[in-house]
């Protein structure tokens, strides 16, 4: 069951997983009712002066970017977002480390083949799973920050075309480009 509290444009919902945020832009209005298995939000605009009006499809956009804000806080509250990324390459790993006992700040140090580790600091609402030293599970409640954080770990060492060496995520099909042929 998913509870959701609504304050204005902000719909806060109460999961075990965590208490994601959404706000909505452009509401006034929002009601909610059920009928048997399913919840039915209704979402108004403004009608005064102090926001111009939309035009028909900008109002569609906007309902239809509102409504996928809410299914991915229902989802992601219920079953968590997930992005697998995985290390090709000699001596590429990964680590997990633990910076301060007391706060929980966590770190990940890349080994990407470079003269010096690349760390990054986790956000607090991101989970990062080590399956082995070049697989990375990234979790979390929110898709748009999962999304941000695996591709801020991939930006780091991008697969290149060559030997596709690099953080790529799983399944990820990468043009690979012939190599130059010797005369």
């Amino acid at each position: 069951m998913v509870l959701i509290e609504i304050i204005t444009s902000f719909v806060r919902g109460n999961r075990p997983i965590g208490d994601p945020v959404v706000q909505l832009p452009r509401v006034r209005l929002i009601q909610t009712y059920v009928e048997g298995n399913l919840v039915f939000i209704e979402i108004r605009l403004p009608k005064d002066n102090s926001v111009k009006p939309l035009k028909k499809s900008a109002r569609a956009s906007l309902l239809g970017r509102n409504r996928t804000l809410l299914k991915n806080m229902i989802v992601g509250g219920t079953y968590c977002f997930k992005k697998r990324l995985e290390l090709k390459g000699v001596g590429y790993r990964v680590d997990k480390v633990i910076f301060c006992r007391f706060f929980g700040d966590e770190i990940l140090k890349l080994y990407v083949g470079r003269s010096h580790v690349e760390e990054m600091a986790m956000h607090p609402e991101v989970f990062v799973n080590l399956f082995s030293p070049t697989e990375i599970v990234i979790k979390g409640i929110s898709k748009q920050l999962v999304g941000s954080f695996a591709a801020r770990v991939r930006n780091i060492r991008s697969p290149e075309p060559y030997k596709g060496k690099g953080i790529s995520y799983t399944r990820e099909q990468i043009q690979r480009k012939a190599v130059k042929a010797s005369k």
